[in-house]
This record gives structure tokens, sequence and C-alpha cells, in this order.
């Protein structure tokens, strides 16, 4: 309590001062581009000689310092003589010139971080208003910035103001339940008076009121370009009690007396005449300055926009402001601009979370929490701020390889074994050292910061050396929003040093995301030079005279933004209590909106009556102008076009490429059958040499699943073939099967919980398998080797025996008789039975079998695909001879390969079942040359 006592004491001091409310001296100027040198004029007149250097002028911007000195160096060219200005100064500024600096206190971060530490202790605020570490800093933030605003609103009368509170909010939310009302008015009392002293605004009263001790030397002019705040009014009442003051007030309504069309569409009286009334009486209207500009797409309404503002500059145009309503449409109207090498000032920047300098912080957040899982570490370092000036892309690829076959998906220590193992090519072999360094670094610095609690202090530590270690530092420091990001750090470690509460990593976390939600980047004159085009919001541009103007988003949805609910508190307990109000906000935009219009030559207002794939309004404010103007018999509405560009139509064609001079240097059967499909489709894969990158299955691969399968059974037979007696027996072999279905599976298991189901239909077929298998050795077969590579030379006609055509293939299982000799080739499937034997039923449309035969080399050896399914356990042998399918592939195949050398045709004309889960069908344009009805055009 000591604080409060000596912020009340404060404060009371003042209000026992203050006399009763009295006229201030008030210069009343229209607020349009006249309020400067008018302000001037009146300067000169009423300073005496030698008291015009002595005056000090309070300004609410440096925009509005700009302008008024500005305006003094005109007045002082008009009259041909030197001028020396006032002072004119920041409200902060004449405080310091008086000898009175703001006193010491807590930054913003700090008083965040010391209100967050009193919520998260609160049980029943966490079950009030949440207990995520982001929601509790978002309370946080507004507590902080509704104490700041009860200083200002206990200006006044701060001796009664904690019981006028209290009993004001029981009084207002009574018919809600008062006792829960009067707990969160206890509450948002209880955090202002822990750090009442500490408050900005406690600071800025304190000095206001060291200075109102002081004697009064000097003239002071005190512009308000709003109504004056209660607490602005009760200083500027007793600064006048000892010395020449004048408010100058700037009267937005006044402005509306030089255009009757806006004072028709937005009348100031509190009764005025109805609309239709208002408009038919306008007579003689001049050319309006606003005119408003629909769109039906936001392309639209961007492209608009820049090709307004190159026309503007090429005519010569100096001074053009684009408000930001719409901060989506500006973006893109930026990126249009700088695409025809003209570059913006943005005053208004943007969120930094937004920005992919803040990304690559946060990113490092979600690799350190997720355990190093896939998807997060390809992401941030793919990020170009990450290892900068390394040659990321062969690393990246071999790495994106590695996931793909091995299906790792998270967990330091199997990455790190997973690239370890890797198997590369000579060439890759440093890429791959220099891969695995990076992993090292990556898991010692992610498990340091995965569960640490410490200070906020210590969490920078362990931040600033991941940075350094991966050279975002540098890379942050060479780039223009890098360079915000990392000022932004630092200003945070710096607030935070001697903050000693321990923040758990996810807090710490949060805490980073809401400070780049919270603060933007904008480019400073540096960046866009003296670029004649300023990117401002509806605020920025209030009292600042631009030529053109073009306002962005102009829709019910920006015009009049919305402005943000006080916590607890509703408009009409705000305004007792003397707390900024929604009333208050929109009337403050509405003054500045009437500044602009009256301030800029031209004014186009657009907007989208679409955005985000919702529909939208116009604003009411330009609504309710648009009607005034169309009964006026005037027309302010215009609609935005794209350029039209016509272009011939040219049906696409069925493709049906050439390539004489390709020569396979191998062939599998898969490449093969890609022909028989569809001859694009092995253009596209064998000729093209394109393919679909494999990617990382997070669920069930079914490739995966089948490997593991035949795993599974490759194991199974090797250690049955080792040691016969010990697995002669069939419980013997239903365990051995088990146990190696439990081994092969448990991997996938830890990427994906789905392959579980895999698991359990394995284990069901094992008794259906063990039956097959029994019969097989019945029938005299035994195994004999598995996953067997073989090849054989083709050899064509038109080519010599150095360049033959070489067949490559494995073979899934190969079981040998032990009468005869003979082989037989058996290829796994976990396809139906009956599906199976449908492919098989006609000749030459499914080769693998006779492929695999051709490969052999054996012309007794026969062949079958071996059933997998849940149904059962079968095999399928082709119904055809498989030595004469054999034969006949050979020929074909060598009038095949000699067709695609001679030039022939290789046509997109895969049927529907080929055709639909074909990567080249994009390629192909298969859906645009087929008809409406399916047919081949």
């Amino acid at each position: 309590m000591r604080r409060i006592v000596v912020f009340i004491a404060i404060t009371h001091t003042i209000a026992r001062q203050t006399p009763p409310t009295m006229p201030l001296r008030t210069l009343s100027l229209p607020a349009d581009a006249g309020l400067w040198p008018q302000l001037c004029e009146r300067m000169l007149a009423d300073c005496a000689a030698g008291t015009l250097t002595q005056s000090w002028v309070i300004v609410p911007t440096l925009h509005q310092r700009a302008a008024l000195l500005n305006a003094f160096a005109q007045q002082a060219a008009k009259q041909q003589r030197s001028l020396i200005p006032p002072r004119i100064v920041l409200l902060e500024q004449w405080l310091a010139q008086h000898g009175v600096a703001l006193a010491s206190g807590l930054s913003l971060w700090q008083l965040q971080a010391d209100t967050y530490v009193a919520l998260r202790g609160n049980a029943w605020i966490r079950a009030q208003f949440g207990e995520t570490p982001a929601q509790l800093w978002a309370l946080a933030r507004t507590l902080v910035q509704l104490s700041d605003q009860l200083c200002f609103a206990a200006f006044r009368n701060a001796r009664d103001f904690d019981a006028g509170f209290e009993a004001a909010v029981a009084r207002h939310y009574q018919h809600l339940g008062g006792h829960l009302a009067v707990a969160e008015a206890r509450l948002v009392l209880e955090i202002w008076h822990q750090q009442a002293a500490d408050w900005p605004a406690s600071r800025t009263l304190q000095a206001m009121q060291t200075v109102l001790q002081q004697t009064p030397i000097a003239p002071l002019w005190w512009l308000a370009d709003q109504p004056l705040l209660p607490w602005q009014q009760t200083f500027l009442e007793q600064w006048a009690q000892r010395g020449d003051l004048t408010l100058i007030q700037a009267d937005a309504s006044a402005t509306l007396a030089h255009t009757s069309l806006f004072a028709a569409a937005w009348p100031t009286e509190s009764m005025p005449a109805p609309l239709r009334t208002r408009a038919l009486a306008l007579h003689d209207v001049a050319p309006p300055k606003l005119t408003i500009l629909g769109a039906d797409s936001m392309e639209q309404e961007a492209q608009a926009i820049a090709t307004q503002v190159v026309t503007w500059l090429q005519q010569g145009e100096t001074s053009i402001a684009l408000v930001a309503l719409d901060r989506l449409t500006t973006r893109r109207v930026r990126a249009l601009l700088e695409r025809a090498q003209v570059l913006l000032r943005d005053e208004t920047g943007w969120r930094l979370s937004t920005t992919s300098a803040a990304g690559a912080v946060m990113r490092w957040f979600d690799v350190v929490r997720n355990q190093g899982y896939f998807r997060d570490v390809l992401d941030w370092l793919q990020s170009p701020f990450v290892l900068p000036g390394r040659d990321k892309q062969a690393a990246l690829r071999l790495l994106q390889e590695g996931l793909a076959a091995h299906g790792v998906l998270r967990g330091w220590e199997g990455l790190r074994a997973m690239l370890a193992a890797l198997r590369v090519a000579d060439d890759e072999q440093e890429t791959q050292q220099e891969l695995c360094r990076w992993f090292e670094h990556l898991q010692q610095h992610a498990q340091a910061a995965e569960k640490f609690s410490g200070s906020a202090a210590q969490h920078f530590a362990l931040l600033r050396a991941a940075l350094s270690t991966f050279g975002l530092d540098e890379s942050l420091a060479q780039d223009a929003v890098g360079r915000s990001v990392l000022q932004l750090l630092q200003e945070l470690e710096s607030s935070l040093q001697g903050q000693s509460a321990r923040l758990q990593a996810q807090e710490f976390r949060a805490l980073l995301a809401h400070c780049f939600e919270h603060n933007n980047h904008s480019n400073d004159r540096q960046e866009a030079g003296d670029s004649p085009v300023a990117v401002v919001s509806l605020s920025g541009a209030h009292l600042r005279a631009f030529h053109k103007v073009i306002v962005i988003g102009a829709s019910a949805d920006f015009l009049p933004a919305a402005a943000p609910e006080a916590l607890f508190l509703g408009d009409a307990l705000c305004a007792e209590l003397g707390l900024p109000t929604q009333v208050q906000a929109r009337q403050q935009q509405f003054s500045c909106w009437l500044s602009l219009l009256a301030s800029a030559q031209q004014v186009i207002a657009t907007w989208c009556n679409a955005h985000s794939d919702q529909p939208q309004v116009l604003s009411p404010w330009l609504a309710q102008y648009q009607t005034v103007a169309r009964l006026a018999g005037l027309n302010v509405q215009h609609t935005a076009a794209l350029p039209v560009i016509e272009v011939a139509a040219q049906a696409s064609t069925q493709p049906a490429p050439r390539a004489p001079a390709y020569w396979p240097v191998s062939l599998s059967a898969s490449a093969y059958q890609a022909l028989i499909d569809c001859p694009y489709r092995f253009f596209a894969r064998s000729i093209l040499g394109l393919s679909a990158a494999d990617e990382v299955e997070e669920t069930v691969d079914a490739r995966r699943r089948g490997q593991a399968i035949h795993t599974i059974l490759e194991h199974f037979h090797r250690d049955c073939a080792r040691e016969p007696q010990r697995y002669a027996t069939r419980a013997a072999q239903s365990e051995l099967l088990r146990n190696h279905c439990a081994r092969t599976f448990a991997p996938l298991l830890s990427m994906a919980s789905d392959y579980l189901g895999g698991q359990l239909e394995f284990e069901q077929l094992i008794p259906d398998y063990l039956d097959w298998w029994a019969q097989q050795r019945a029938d005299g077969w035994q195994w004999e080797k598995a996953e067997e590579k073989l090849q054989r030379a083709l050899h064509c006609e038109v080519h010599t025996e150095d360049q033959p055509l070489l067949l490559k293939g494995r073979i899934d299982r190969i079981d040998r008789h032990m009468e005869d000799g003979t082989a037989q080739l058996i290829d796994y499937k976990t396809t139906p039975a009956s599906a199976l034997r449908t492919t098989l039923k006609i000749p030459g449309e499914k080769i693998q079998l006779p492929f695999y035969a051709l490969l052999q080399q054996e012309d007794t050896c026969s062949a079958a695909y071996l059933s997998l399914h849940k149904s059962g356990v079968t095999a399928i042998t082709p119904p055809q001879d498989l030595a004469a399918s054999s034969r006949t592939l050979a020929a074909r195949l060598r009038h095949d390969m000699t067709r695609i050398q001679a030039g022939a045709a290789l046509p997109a004309q895969g049927i529907d079942a080929v055709c639909a889960n074909c990567e080249a069908r994009g390629l192909c344009r298969r859906d645009e040359w087929l008809s409406k009805g399916g047919e081949a055009a």
C-alpha cells in the first residue's frame, strides 16, 4: 500500500488545488490544410516582439511539429525575413525542458511480467479467464492498459475514486450478479494499486505536478487535435491560473462548412433535417473531391489502387497517402507497387508476428517443444535466416530422403541415428557429416531449453546461444525486419533483467509470441528514401495535408473500426468513471475522417464486396454520403476493373510426344508396365525422369506396411532354414512369426499408432500362412531365397552387343522344388485374391510375373502371386503358360523399344483406373482435352 498512498497524496494535491472549471482562452481553427498557416499567423500577431521564440507549443505528434515548423518557414519566405519559430515539442519533451524528467520506474514489459506472475498465482483468475500462458499474458496486457487509464481517470478525485469505482461497478452490473462484478472490480483495483507509482500515466502526472510548482515564464500554446480529456482539462485550468496559456482546438466539424455535400451527408446539428431534404436542397455543387471505388475481389481492388498511384506519380504528384484500413489489401498494394519500382514509406508497418523473421525465432520453439518433429525441423531449416550462407539444398534433400525411407517422425536420438545410418554416395558423404553436426547442435540446444524453468534472463541466454549457433543473429541483423526483431528481443531482455520469477519454457514462448503480436515493423526513410507515397493510419493522417489520398478498405468492417471493449466495463460505466469509451473512440475516428477529407485535394475510398470469402457492405459513413450525392444528381460511385488481356483461344490436344534418341539404361517391370498402361506415363517417368517426391507418411503407409510383411517373412524363413530342428513344430513357427512381427512393427508404431492395425491383421493371418506353407512343403517346395535382385541383357535388332536392353528387378521370394529343382517365383500382395485373379485374366495386361520369369532365365520355372489379405492366404497362378508368356513379352519388349527409338508417338491414352492415381495427370492435362462426355477429343 505504500506506493498507492504516495500516488494518492500526489494526485490529491492536484485535485485540492483545482478550482471550479473555468473557461480557457481558446483558439478554434478548422482541422484542415489551412490550420497550420492560420496558427502561424495568429501566433505572429499575438506574440509581442521577442516573445515568440520564448513561447512553447505542445503538439501531440512529431508530424504535427514538422507541419507547424514548415508553416513558419513558408511565412518567413513570404515576408522575406528570418524568423525564429517558437519551441515546438511533445509533452514529455516540454516536461524535460523544465527540468522535470519522468520519474524512473518499471518498464511496460516489467509491469506486464509482474502482472502476469500475480495472475498466474491466482486460482480464481485462472478459472475465470483461462490458464494458458497466452491467455494470461493477454490479460496482463489488458490490465496494464486499464491501470494506466485509471491513473488519468483518478486525477480529479483520487481520494474517493476507489469507493466510487466499486460502487459504480456494483450498480451497473447488479442484474448480472453483483458479487462477481465487485470481485472483478477489486481485482482491477488490486492490480492497479500494486504498482501505483510505476504506471507510465502516474509518472507523467507526477512530473506535471512538479511543473505546476514552478513559476511560468514563457507563454504556452497547447494544441488539442481531439476534445480535451478530463486530466488535460484539469492541468490546463491550473496552468492558466499561473501563466499565459492558449488552447488551440482543431475543430473537425468546422471543416464541413466549406463543402456543402459533406455538410449534407454528415450534419452536426442535434436535430438535422431528413436526409432527403438535405440532399435536395443542394444546388450548384462542385465536383466532389471524395469518390468511392468498388471492387469484386481483393486483387481487383489492389490493382486499381496501384494503377492509380502510378498514374498520379507520372503526373508529378509528390504527396500521396494510402490510408491502410485493410492491412491485407494494403500489403498486396505494396507488393504491386514495389514490382513497379515504387517504394512506400510505411508508417503503420505490419505485425512482427506475420513476418518470416519473427517466424524463424518462433519456429525454433516449435522444434524444441515437439522434440524434433520432422515437419518443424524441416520448416525451420528451410528458413533463409537459419544457417545463412550454407548450401542447404543438398542437405535438406538428403534429410527428406532419409525421413521418407526410414519414417522417423520425431526424437533426437532416432533422427541422429537415421542420419548416421544413411547410405550415401561418395560425393554426398561431406553433406551427410554436416547434417549430422547440425542435428547434434539441434539436440544440445533443444534439450537444454525444452523443460528449462528459470528467469527471463536465463531463457534469453539459452535463446541467444541457439540463435548464434545457427547464424540467426547475423542473418537477422542483415535484414530490415530482422533488425526490428532483434531490437525488440534486446529491449525485452533488458527490461526483464531484474525479473526473478521463474518461467517455464511454454510461458517464455508465449511471452515472445505476445510481444511479436503487439509490435510492428515499419520501414523508415532510409529504406524507402524520400518516397512521395506514404502508408498511414487514419489517425496518423490527422492534421496532415496530403494532395492525393486513397482510403483502402472502406467497408463497414473497417470504417469505423470497432474499438476494443474495456475489460469488465461497458461504455456507460467507462463514461461515469472517466475512462475512454467506444463512443469517444468512434467520435475521434470521425474527426480524423473529416480532417482527412478537408485537408486533401482528392480522396478515393476503395472497398471490396467480399473479403476472405465473406460478403462485405460499404461503410455506413460512405453509404450515407453516397445516398446524398445520388439524390443531388451526383455520381460518386465507380467500379474497378482489371485490364482486359485478349488471348487467342487454343484447345488443348491429346499429347503424343516422341523420343527417337531415347534408349533406357535399364528397364524394370514397373517401368514397362507404365508403357503398357499409358505410353505418356512411361514418357514422363522414364524418359523425362519425373516422379512424385517421396513423402514422409505420418499415418499408415501401404508401402512401408508391405515392406514390413516382406521383412517378417524373410527373417522367418531364414531362421527356419538355419535351425530346422528348432522350428520344426507349428507352435515354434507361430511363436517365431509373432516375434518377428512385433520386432518389425515396433519402429513403425513409434511413428504412428495406426500401424497397430496392420500388426494385428498380420498376426491374425499367421495360422492361414502356416497352413499354406505346410501345404507348399507337402507339395515338395522349399524356401530358397528372398528379395533377390536379378538382371538380364536383352539384345535388340537396332543395337550392337555393347548396347543391349538391360532388364532389372527384385523378386520377393524364390522357392525351389526338392525333386525336380524347378524354381517358383512368388510375389507378395496384400490385394484380395479375387482382384488378383481378375488382373490375370487378360493376357499381356499385367506383365510382372512373365517379366520375373525372363529375369530368372529358367524355362521350367513357375510364378504366382501370394495374396496376404485378411480374407486369407491364397496363391494365385496365371492361367496362361508362363514360358510362352515370357517369350511373347521378350519379343514385345524388343519391338516396343525399337519403335520408340524409331520415333513412334507416346500418346496419353490411359484408362480411368490408371489415370486416377497417376502423378503425371497434370502434365498431360487429361482433364483439359477430354470432352464433356469423357471421350478423347
